[in-house]
């Protein structure tokens, strides 16, 4: 976006990013930025093209964090951003998790671990991923035992399809028939099928006797190859793993995310998995500090009801991680809150952000304003949903053309 080029004008800008780059080994924060909220992402997909490190931007609600991930795609251009979601089911509930959940939150966790995959081919770009406060808390399957129970397939690897299969299994993937989603898997003799959750389309690989002959991506709907790889990296297709839930003593029949602090004692977090340079942005320090305390308090009283009535053992491990816990994973990343948590009465880049006047949808009086600017020498940007036709609403302003 050329709209961001802007900010290497803003000298509080460079200032900004000035700290950033100095204080990459030590533990820094940067309270209370007191920017508008439309100056927000902007300054989010800027840090992260000059930085060109992971970035984690956390917000308080759900329906906030979707429409930051949404209004984020358009300021990242082609660089990736990322949606890490919390699961629908409340602390303490015991309800399955949807698919949609454990695919996005585990191609999050993929992304983030193949630095760490040994063979595993580093993301093109660094990615930012959006996530609510309550997704982050979340426990979920150690790091360690996430790597631990990855694996990288090569063509001309000797090895069995009845190992690949046991392997599988243990790891989260349900058999299927035909695959046609992520965290499944299918065999059909010497050939099989598998959908990894960080993988965009499932895999085919056929076997000559004990060695993979070919491996080739394909469309779950017509079946058809869509290319030919020499490598898949299979990860875990769920949070809990079926092999440590059947060591834990647990029934593997109504396996749920909801056993995650019995089968995995260690508790997981994201944070585990971003790099130790990554940028960590909060929305506001306030409101999520007001969310963890709402939660808690909420899952407080759900767990003294579920243990009342017999629902759960009184010394059930607690699966969420505290702000103060969070706070510790932190480590040294550099923290940045954008929102007015201990800013100044004027913060200093907040000040080149100016909320303009409003119209009510009344675009042609938009129009004449953009034409004072004009008149006055004054640059001007729009960004906006209706930016068609303010171009054509601008375009009948100007003289005809000789």
């Amino acid at each position: 976006m050329n709209l961001l080029a802007h900010f290497e004008s803003l000298p509080d800008y460079q200032n900004l990013l000035a700290r950033l780059r100095a204080n990459l080994d030590t533990i820094h924060t940067v309270q209370g930025l007191g920017l508008p909220r439309s100056a927000r992402l902007p300054l989010v997909a800027r840090l992260q093209q000059d930085l060109e490190r992971p970035v984690l931007l956390l917000s308080n609600r759900a329906d906030r964090a979707l429409a930051l991930y949404e209004e984020l795609q358009f300021w990242m251009g082609e660089r990736p951003a990322y949606y890490f979601p919390e699961p629908n089911p409340l602390f303490y509930e015991k309800s399955s998790w949807g698919r949609g959940t454990r695919r996005d939150r585990l191609q999050v966790m993929t992304m983030l671990a193949r630095t760490l995959i040994p063979g595993a081919p580093d993301p093109e770009s660094p990615p930012v991923i959006v996530a609510t406060v309550r997704a982050v808390m979340t426990r979920t399957i150690p790091r360690r035992d996430f790597l631990k129970h990855t694996s990288t397939l090569r063509l001309d690897q000797r090895v069995t399809p009845e190992e690949l299969v046991r392997s599988w299994a243990d790891t989260g993937y349900e058999y299927a028939n035909i695959v046609v989603q992520s965290g499944q898997f299918s065999r059909r003799g010497g050939i099989l099928d598998i959908w990894p959750p960080g993988e965009g389309q499932p895999v085919r690989i056929e076997f000559f006797g004990d060695e993979i002959e070919t491996m080739r991506a394909f469309d779950p709907a017509s079946q058809r190859t869509v290319e030919k790889i020499a490598e898949l990296t299979i990860t875990p297709a769920r949070e809990i793993l079926p092999i440590a839930a059947e060591k834990a003593g647990l029934p593997l029949m109504d396996l749920q995310e909801y056993h995650i602090p019995l089968a995995h004692p260690f508790a997981g977090s994201l944070l585990d998995f971003l790099p130790e340079d990554a940028l960590i942005v909060l929305d506001g320090s306030d409101f999520l500090a007001a969310a963890v305390t709402d939660i808690e308090e909420e899952s407080l009283s759900r767990r003294e009801e579920a243990v009342q009535a017999g629902e759960i053992d009184p010394d059930f491990p607690v699966p969420f991680l505290t702000w103060s816990e969070l706070e510790d994973r932190f480590g040294q990343r550099a923290v940045v809150e954008l929102g007015y948590t201990k800013a100044p009465e004027v913060p200093a880049l907040a000040a080149a952000f100016e909320p303009g006047p409003r119209f009510a949808g009344k675009l042609r009086d938009f129009v004449d304003y953009l034409q004072q600017l004009e008149r006055e020498g004054q640059h001007w940007v729009i960004v906006s949903r209706q930016s068609q036709r303010l171009r054509d609403l601008w375009q009948d302003q100007l003289p005809p053309s000789d």
